[in-house]
């Protein structure tokens, strides 16, 4: 569920990031309503700074509301008065007293005065509103109104406000208004999510190399408004765009995907809409969050998806059928802006096509160069003014983001006086790995050099070792090391993992993700690596892919993590054989290895059932895997089974695999089974779903399916008595599909 503002005023409570930006309770306290006032009313609120204003108005507004607030039907124009006591204090209600009483007489010398400069609008003030932060008694509401009522009546006639009406307003009274706005509520409490964060979260949390996304690191290159893929475009596009709620930014990795869809997300803030960023971290998002962080409201809300492709618990047909519809019903504009590899449009995906419409990103040589410029000019500034832009663009290569990282290696080097002059006039362009090689032999550990910087070297176990890490990303660094250590070892060299994964680190190639996790500062770098140790020029080095594949044993996510990845750098590469020949290599691996690792994730310890079903449902979700792991079903998917197919974590497998045709067929009856035990709780609903939109079931399993869904249906008619229950319309839907299903039976059967 969505956090709400709690039964009692605290600073702890105040998760979000303007929340943690106070250490102060009453400074809180009124900028908390005061922008509480500000959302609900726009311009006509004006809100004092907390700091350097002691003794001013807190707040006013200077037109009556009509809508739902504590403040509706107030006169105005409205002075807000915020006042902060802890209710937890024994007599604090002589706390409230004392603090109404230093505020009467601030105002009796401020009326004294002629009520002048910060306190001009009085003169015409017809409504006051004091504000508590405490849960006050009817008893102590009245007897304050009073006394606020008798001071306004003591004052001069020449000295009085035209005061029409004075409101005591407590914490309950305030809290169940600040948590209806979304935004209020997002900026103090946060989305309940680590995976979901609003648009100052998202800023907030962009450390080390994802800061150069912030324009205040590195300023955008724009392609131009008139481009149909301009933050401004694209944003006008999405917000006008009556037949798909959604826009699928498409591209190869590093061509800009992610800081245009932030700039969009910027825009879109800037316009009143609601941004929350959908992250693909573990143990990742799924419909129901969702439905959570943007129910209940009524605030236009754009969902801003990074790597839509690497999401595999979001259901995209439930956001379809059910949150769509729950929006719709409550006046909401939703909207979806995601990014995704070009790889992902090669495998059907119906749900996808029918939310989004997609859109090509490409850059022009013109655009790319002023992007690498800028790149050069903000990162290695020193490199610029000794080297020129000339050799600096031939060194840092034409790819942004690899330009970007070797950039800040070099202006970190020739700032150090590490930077070789002789050896940087005879660099390759772009290339990666030597500045890894450069770092790990400055810290006394032996790599292979090439014997002329102009020729490829072949690739070492501390390549391989460094590859691993990468393509294992992101992972706790003990696993990382693992990894790293087991695939430096199969390929006969053992080497230091720590030191490289530490190296990695202080690189700034592999960085701090969720909690202490490490992942790849781009997956580009990533595929990088990956790419020059294991495959060149549509050759496949098997002994060095070999090894990198080999540490699946380190973590039960690994298989996971590995199919993943080589689902991303398959599906990037252009030239179709090329990718048909790594494609084919991966292939050959798993199927030499189901058996072992099939044992090995249905052996998995206590507590593992719900990663080691993911790491086979990404085995399921199409290339390079999900051929094999059919065909090898019963050394790799059936002991898994066998040991877990009942219990609740079986959820995603089956899922994942009744919604490919490759493993469909293997499914039915294991998710029958698993159904009976589940029919309980709404979630067995995605597995039912894909379930009942197979068409080739056999009519007794259809049978079964049918009944099923009947029961499911009648536990669930239309709502799960919940405030965040999902449109009657999804149930429509599905009772739908349980009658095309028996249409369909039956005309099997008569036929």
């Amino acid at each position: 569920m969505k956090p709400q503002f709690p039964n009692r005023f605290d600073l702890v409570s105040l998760s979000g990031p303007r929340g943690k930006s106070f250490s102060q309770r009453e400074d809180a306290f009124q900028q908390l309503v005061g922008e509480g006032l500000q959302c609900l009313a726009g311009p006509y609120a004006h809100v004092a700074a907390t700091k350097g204003r002691d003794g001013s108005i807190d707040a006013w507004l200077e037109a009556s509301l009509d809508i739902p607030s504590p403040f509706h039907g107030l006169p105005a124009p409205t002075i807000i008065e915020c006042k902060d006591h802890d209710d937890t204090l024994p007599n604090f209600i002589k706390n409230v007293s004392s603090g109404w009483a230093k505020v009467k007489e601030k105002l009796k010398g401020e009326a004294e005065n002629g009520w002048s400069g910060l306190f001009a609008p009085w003169k015409n003030a017809c409504g006051y509103a004091y504000c508590v932060s405490a849960v006050l008694h009817q008893s102590a509401r009245e007897s304050l109104t009073k006394e606020i009522q008798q001071f306004f009546a003591s004052l001069t006639v020449d000295q009085r406000p035209p005061i029409q009406a004075v409101r005591i307003l407590d914490w309950t009274d305030l809290r169940a208004w600040l948590s209806t706005m979304a935004r209020v509520s997002d900026a103090w409490l946060g989305t309940g999510s680590p995976a979901i964060l609003t648009y100052s979260e998202y800023q907030t949390s962009l450390k080390g190399f994802r800061e150069y996304l912030l324009g205040s690191r590195l300023p955008f290159v724009s392609p131009g408004l008139a481009s149909p893929t301009s933050p401004e475009s694209l944003l006008s596009t999405l917000v006008n765009n009556s037949e798909k709620p959604g826009i699928l930014l498409v591209g190869p990795g590093g061509v800009g995907k992610t800081r245009t869809s932030f700039e969009v997300a910027r825009l879109a803030e800037q316009q009143g809409w609601r941004s929350l960023h959908v992250l693909p971290d573990e143990p990742g998002i799924t419909s129901e969050d969702l439905a959570s962080a943007v129910l209940p409201g009524n605030s236009s809300t754009l969902l801003v998806f990074d790597y839509l492709d690497q999401m595999q618990r979001l259901d995209l047909g439930a956001l379809r059928r059910y949150l769509i519809p729950q929006a719709e019903q409550r006046g909401m504009r939703l909207r979806f802006f995601a990014n995704c590899r070009p790889g992902w449009l090669r495998e059907s995906r119906p749900a996808r096509d029918e939310l989004f419409a997609t859109i090509n990103l490409r850059q022009d040589v013109a655009q790319q160069e002023k992007i690498i410029h800028t790149m050069i000019l903000t990162a290695a500034p020193q490199c610029l003014n000794r080297f020129g832009e000339t050799e600096l663009l031939r060194i840092c290569g034409r790819r942004p983001i690899i330009a970007l990282l070797i950039a800040r290696e070099l202006e970190r080097r020739l700032l150090a006086g590490t930077l070789d002059s002789f050896e940087f006039a005879k660099l390759r362009t772009g290339d990666l790995l030597h500045w890894l090689r450069k770092r790990l032999a400055d810290d006394g550990m032996k790599v292979d050099v090439p014997p002329s910087p102009l020729v490829p070297s072949r690739p070492s176990g501390v390549m391989v070792a460094a590859a691993t890490a990468f393509i294992c990303a992101p992972n706790p660094p003990e696993t990382l090391v693992r990894a790293a250590a087991i695939a430096a070892e199969t390929y006969g060299e053992s080497c230091n993992a720590r030191f490289i994964v530490t190296a990695l680190e202080s690189l700034g190639w592999l960085v701090k993700s969720s909690g202490s996790w490490l992942a790849a500062a781009h997956d580009v770098v990533a595929d990088e690596v990956f790419d020059q140790v294991t495959f060149e020029k549509g050759y496949v080095h098997e002994v060095q892919f070999a090894a990198v594949l080999s540490a699946w044993p380190a973590a039960e996510n690994i298989v996971g993590r590995l199919a993943t990845a080589l689902r991303r750098v398959i599906g990037a590469i252009e030239n179709q054989d090329a990718a048909n020949v790594l494609q084919g290599a991966a292939a050959s691996w798993l199927g030499a290895h189901a058996l072992s690792i099939g044992q090995y994730l249905a052996s998995a310890g206590p507590g593992s059932a719900d990663s080691t079903s993911y790491a086979l449902g990404a085995t399921l979700n199409g290339i390079p895997w999900a051929d094999v792991a059919a065909q090898k079903w019963s050394d790799l998917i059936s002991p898994w089974l066998a040991c877990h197919g009942t219990e609740a974590a079986a959820r995603h497998l089956l899922y994942r695999g009744l919604s490919r045709d490759e493993s469909a067929s293997k499914l039915v009856i294991p998710s029958l089974v698993w159904l009976k035990s589940f029919l309980d709780v709404y979630e067995a609903s995605f597995v039912l779903a894909p379930l009942l939109g197979r068409t080739d079931l056999e009519p007794p399993t259809a049978q079964q399916a049918v009944a099923v869904g009947q029961i499911w249906l009648k536990k669930f008619p239309e709502t799960f008595g919940r405030p965040d229950s999902y449109s009657p319309r999804c149930w429509v839907e599905l009772t739908l599909n349980l009658l095309l299903l028996k249409k369909s039976l039956r005309s099997r059967w008569l036929g």
